[in-house]
């Protein structure tokens, strides 16, 4: 068995103890690579379009997705040994692949903690960071859960 294969055995692996051990409802929505849906659909699925009164939302996480990818998380956890580590291979996901989602619900529970004490102490600065990072483990939270979701599909 080569590396890849390994990796791949493995990662199954820990995803079926995961969902052995979490409970969850299945979802109502279809998997993106259903052959059966209107790829418009998809599409509009995965970018969405302006939507007029959600501009601050959009902002919003447009900072989460500037701070992981441009700032703290790509500057501590995207360089490896040989060369760039993309997000979905970072610590932020492989540590919740190997422990559950509560290292995720975990992580943003810390951290909007950590904001409000920031915020009580007038580091608005620091408190909108931590929030920031919130957001961040939330979106990993979300994209272990499509992993657990395809590995119970492929059963």
């Amino acid at each position: 068995m080569n590396e890849k294969q390994l990796e791949k055995t493995l990662s199954e692996s820990v995803l079926k103890d995961i969902e052995a051990r979490v409970p969850h409802a299945k979802s109502s929505v279809a998997p993106v690579n259903d052959p059966g849906l209107d790829p418009n659909v998809i599409v509009r699925a995965v970018l969405p379009t302006k939507v007029t009164g959600y501009e601050e939302l959009d902002r919003i996480l447009k900072l989460a997705y500037d701070q992981a990818a441009n700032g703290k998380g790509k500057a501590r956890h995207s360089k490896q040994a040989i060369g760039f580590r993309p997000w979905h291979e970072q610590p932020i996901m492989q540590i919740g692949r190997m422990t559950g989602p509560g290292y995720h619900t975990g992580q943003v529970q810390k951290k909007v903690q950590e904001a409000v004490t920031m915020a009580g102490n007038a580091d608005f600065t620091g408190a909108k960071a931590e929030a920031l990072g919130a957001i961040v483990y939330a979106a990993a939270f979300f994209k272990l859960l499509e992993e657990m979701e395809q590995a119970h599909l492929m059963g």
